[in-house]
């Protein structure tokens, strides 16, 4: 009996190890990139990049400057708060995006 516990509670410590290894998100670090430090100095320089959210236009949101859309195939930045403003060439609320 004492060796079937035995078994049973390593059986559940492995599934249990295996399940966690599944559910361990990545890390994000392999983003990093221009990884600059010298080898006899504890600390490092590590540029942090920018991560821009293009969601699709909705007319029954409220943009503010700076927000970011897709509409039609194209990128669009938001250059004046606005509501139900199309992103249209000539807007005065938006203009194209240029990475």
């Amino acid at each position: 009996m004492k060796r079937i516990k035995k078994t049973l509670r390593i059986s559940i410590i492995v599934i249990l190890l295996f399940g966690v290894s599944f559910s361990v998100t990545d890390s994000l670090a392999y983003w990093a990139s221009g990884v600059s430090a010298s080898s006899d100095v504890a600390t490092a320089t590590v540029p942090i990049g920018q991560w821009i959210l293009f969601l699709p236009w909705d007319s029954s949101l409220s943009y503010s400057t700076g927000d970011f859309v897709t509409y039609n195939g194209t990128k669009w930045e938001a250059i004046k708060r606005s509501k139900n403003k199309e992103p249209i060439t000539g807007s005065k609320w938006w203009q194209p995006y240029i990475a």
